[in-house]
């Protein structure tokens, strides 16, 4: 099966991505004092402008409503960024691909390697906001890492179809940006889900409710819905046999459509 063993040359070859992806942070904020601390920079000035407001409106305890709205922005602006650069995925490193003959899973572990160190500045601001603000609970926050993982996968395999898509039609890129914009807005970052009253099933229909509610909830002291792991689970299989289905015809494509 080629798309597994693309894979298995992939991790094989970690070396590789993980020094890409580092490459990739050190160019992006060359000559920057701050670096990809300005993204927690912006987070942390909307959540103090906007959290007093929105705890205010939505009657909600100051304490608990910036703790949600801190654990909500900063893995939003992890999952966001993600999905934001994989039609670019193969774009940007068109030099290898069409020079180097190396396994196309190595600039998607790039592509996620290089968002989870950013990510990972996310929890210097996470992890004391939670100890001061918030109500943690060991058998919670142990669910951690398992529903990181499952965005990772979900995001490998979305990746690898909207990147080849995105090689092809160059307005993946901007369709894309459109559509986590609107997600945005309908996605409990800043609300809650129970908010919608009689409507609060139809969130289980998005996608990105659940990527986020798998990281953020262990953070807030909670277990999250069982309904969000089986989601996960389901769409990552959907998206493995989806790849595995087409990785041979768009494999073969990608280096004459950059």
């Amino acid at each position: 099966m080629e798309l597994l063993q693309d894979l298995r040359l992939g991790l094989e070859r970690h070396y590789l991505w993980v020094y890409m992806g580092w490459r990739d942070i050190y160019r992006r904020y060359l000559r920057s004092f701050l670096g990809p601390f300005w993204l927690l920079i912006n987070s942390l000035i909307l959540v103090a402008v906007m959290g007093p407001l929105y705890s205010f409106l939505f009657k909600i305890p100051m304490a608990n409503y910036l703790i949600y709205m801190i654990t909500g922005m900063l893995t939003w602006q992890f999952i966001s960024q993600t999905f934001t650069e994989m039609p670019n995925v193969y774009i940007t490193n068109a030099g290898y691909i069409t020079d180097v003959n190396l396994p196309f899973s190595v600039y998607h572990f790039q592509m996620l390697w290089r968002n989870l160190i950013i990510y990972g500045n996310s929890l210097i601001i996470i992890i004391p906001a939670v100890a001061i603000l918030g109500h943690y609970k060991l058998h919670a926050i142990v669910l951690f890492p398992i529903g990181l993982l499952l965005v990772l996968v979900n995001a490998f395999f979305i990746s690898f179809l909207i990147a080849a898509f995105g090689t092809r039609f160059r307005d993946i890129t901007p369709i894309t940006a459109s559509v986590l914009q609107i997600t945005f807005f309908v996605t409990p970052i800043f609300w809650k889900k129970d908010m919608v009253g009689k409507y609060m099933d139809l969130i289980n229909l998005n996608p990105f409710y659940h990527m986020l509610e798998v990281i953020r909830a262990p953070f807030l002291g909670y277990v999250p819905e069982p309904i969000s792991y089986v989601y996960l689970t389901i769409m990552a299989l959907v998206g493995f046999l989806m790849n595995v289905w087409s990785y041979h015809y768009l494999k073969h494509r990608v280096a004459y459509w950059l």
